[in-house]
């Protein structure tokens, strides 16, 4: 099966195309430019590289956060905005999931790190962040609490993480440099390959367990589609909240285009900025001037 796969999770992103796992083009989107303008002309390249294969894209895939909130909402428009146009599903993939699968997709290299944390900077004192074991990477069939799994910590829970996290020879920090403690640089890993390629790995493997473990459903891309609906989305979000594995492992990860909404886990500063106000007495009560 192809697929298209998309992040926009920082100040950058990136695009991937993938038979299965097999990574087949990709692109880095440049910082030099506007990312809803460079995501575009890249998206139209990928459109055309699947048509020079001869084959549509089975699905399309996305990082959905967290993240930053601008590259998300692009990310995710973009995706649900393709998938319509192409009458195919979505996956949604967790943000910092997809970093850790793009950099450990070898589960069996001789300087693959056993765990690795990865972090991205949520600002306001916080930063986004999650920890893998590099095998649970690579479980067939994947669960979805290991796709979706992110957390918001402050600062100083998250230096105290990695100091707990990764007292050892072999582990590995991924995401954001700038928020990597100063002691702990030497355990920093730069991306050897674009998220994107995580985004749609993930995807795959979510797929795959899907199909592996419902037996009664057909695995042919036209039957996928039609089931992909605002059913397949709550399942989805249901076993994850609910950490149950055995509907976890169930849920077909392929939504429609409509169900797909950013998770950003927090609110934003000018929605934190309201909120403080509406806690104060009168403080959005309408300004009156005095008449003299």
């Amino acid at each position: 099966m192809i697929q298209i796969a998309l992040e926009t999770t920082g100040k950058s992103g990136s695009l991937a195309v993938l038979r299965g796992e097999e990574v087949c083009w990709v692109r880095a989107l440049s910082t030099g430019q506007r990312t809803a303008a460079t995501l575009s002309v890249q998206l139209k390249a990928a459109l055309g590289f699947c048509d020079q294969l001869g084959q549509r894209p089975d699905w399309v895939s996305v990082a959905d956060g967290p993240g930053s909130f601008t590259g998300l909402r692009i990310a995710v428009t973009t995706a649900k905005t393709l998938g319509y146009a192409l009458g195919v599903p979505v996956v949604p993939v967790g943000s910092l999931c997809s970093i850790a699968a793009a950099q450990c997709f070898d589960p069996d290299a001789a300087d693959q790190p056993s765990r690795v944390l990865v972090g991205l900077n949520a600002y306001r004192g916080q930063v986004y962040a999650a920890a893998f074991d590099v095998q649970e990477l690579f479980q067939d069939p994947l669960p979805i609490d290991v796709a979706r799994r992110a957390e918001v910590v402050d600062h100083d829970r998250w230096d105290q993480w990695v100091a707990c996290d990764f007292d050892t020879a072999d582990g590995g920090l991924l995401g954001d440099r700038q928020i990597v403690p100063p002691q702990w640089e030497q355990r920093y890993r730069e991306s050897v390959q674009p998220a994107a390629v995580g985004v749609g790995q993930i995807a795959s493997r979510l797929v795959r367990a899907a199909e592996a473990s419902n037996t009664g459903e057909a695995s042919d891309p036209a039957e996928a589609k039609s089931t992909a609906d605002a059913g397949n989305a709550a399942e989805v979000r249901n076993a994850a909240e609910a950490g149950n594995t055995e509907q976890q492992r169930a849920a077909d990860p392929r939504i429609d285009p409509f169900d797909l909404v950013v998770r950003y886990l927090k609110s934003s500063a000018a929605e934190e900025k309201a909120a403080r106000r509406r806690s104060i007495p009168g403080a959005d009560a309408p300004h009156r001037s005095r008449s003299k």
